[in-house]
């Protein structure tokens, strides 16, 4: 990022966060080590707060790289926008991924009565070492127990292998590991692999994060194991389904966004973008747009979810047309384009003395 201006898209876009690494070569006692010291420090945060925030800034960093090019000079609002952006997304993106190691080490103390069939398996494909990492952590039943020896005892093996080893165990597992009702399985196994992602460079930290707030298991979205989040509550599911429409910006804007808290940098952001882009978003939701995106299951199970919000939709006046007074017609001077924006020609500018350059004038 040092090599770019600062005030320029950019810079912004050269944030680690945005672009994939991989990682998965590290030490698990190097993520180990890094988990226990932030899991020690960090306070419990909403991650209802956590999603609001996320997705209202991330639609916010998006109107920012559609209106300029990546070198041309921001004004301080979309400076002060992409800013936060970087900021909400490297802050939330670590917690997400320290979360994930946790909570996924967490739940193999539920492998129980495996079959040889799965030792064999886990064996052919890990080795030796790959049975006993999964014995050490199933043999631990309380759940805090099992998290600490990973933290504070991790296996001697990369993070990659770490990550493959669990993933493999939940989606491979099945009966043979003892999976069986709300415990493990394949739903675990796509937590597991969220984070796998992100550690081999198949996605990024800020890509961690958006996937991160979809994710569930057996019983629900991820967020209630008293560790580093508070849990979730009700409204959660609002925010995604409204995020699904792409109408997080309208939710900050109306006045009845059904108790999801406008936390104060994404409700900062919408006011900039309302400030300087208000042709960017109606200022109310279209409800009816949320349900009908909604996933098949979610409407079977909840049919008339938002029935209520639909049937008095907040929708502005309409103002009244009035006939516009006739003027004479004044030829417009040529435009061209640069990147794809608007721009007139003011003038040239010498570079050398047998070399000049166009000077542009952006339009809008």
């Amino acid at each position: 990022m040092k090599f770019f201006p600062k005030d320029t898209l950019a810079y912004f876009n050269a944030a680690p966060q945005t672009h994939q690494h991989d990682l998965s070569g590290l030490p698990t006692a190097v993520l180990a080590a890094a988990t226990l010291k932030y899991k020690n420090a960090c306070d419990h945060q909403s991650p209802n707060d956590h999603a609001v925030s996320f997705y209202v800034l991330n639609h916010c960093a998006s109107i920012v790289r559609k209106l300029f090019t990546v070198n041309e000079p921001l004004p301080e609002w979309a400076q002060t926008i992409m800013q936060t952006y970087t900021d909400v997304t490297m802050s939330q993106g670590e917690r997400m991924l320290h979360y994930i190691l946790c909570i996924t080490t967490r739940e193999m103390r539920h492998l129980k009565s495996c079959t040889p069939t799965f030792w064999g398996k886990v064996k052919k494909e890990f080795g030796e070492i790959g049975v006993e990492v999964l014995k050490n952590i199933s043999s631990n039943g309380d759940e805090n127990t099992a998290m600490d020896k990973y933290l504070k005892t991790p296996p001697d093996m990369t993070i990659g292998e770490y990550t493959r080893l669990l993933s493999f165990a939940f989606h491979k597992g099945g009966s043979t590991a003892g999976w069986a009702g709300s415990y493990g399985g394949p739903p675990w196994g796509n937590v597991t692999d969220a984070g796998g992602a992100m550690l081999d460079g198949t996605t990024s930290l800020e890509m961690l994060v958006d996937t991160g707030f979809t994710l569930a298991h057996n019983g629900g979205p991820i967020f209630n194991k008293g560790l580093m989040y508070t849990h979730y509550d009700g409204h959660f599911m609002t925010i995604l389904d409204v995020q699904r429409s792409g109408q997080m910006l309208d939710l900050m804007a109306e006045a009845n966004t059904l108790h999801v808290k406008k936390t104060p940098d994404a409700l900062a952001a919408t006011m900039l973008i309302q400030n300087h882009r208000p042709q960017e978003f109606k200022g109310y939701v279209d409800w009816k747009l949320v349900d009908e995106l909604r996933p098949e299951k979610d409407k079977n199970e909840h049919p008339n979810k938002y029935a209520k919000q639909t049937a008095a939709q907040v929708q502005p006046k309409a103002k009244p047309v009035v006939a516009a007074p006739k003027v004479a017609k004044v030829a417009k001077p040529k435009l061209t384009q640069v990147h794809g924006k608007p721009v007139k020609v003011t003038g040239t500018w010498k570079v050398a003395p047998h070399e000049e350059v166009t000077v542009y004038e952006r339009i809008g």
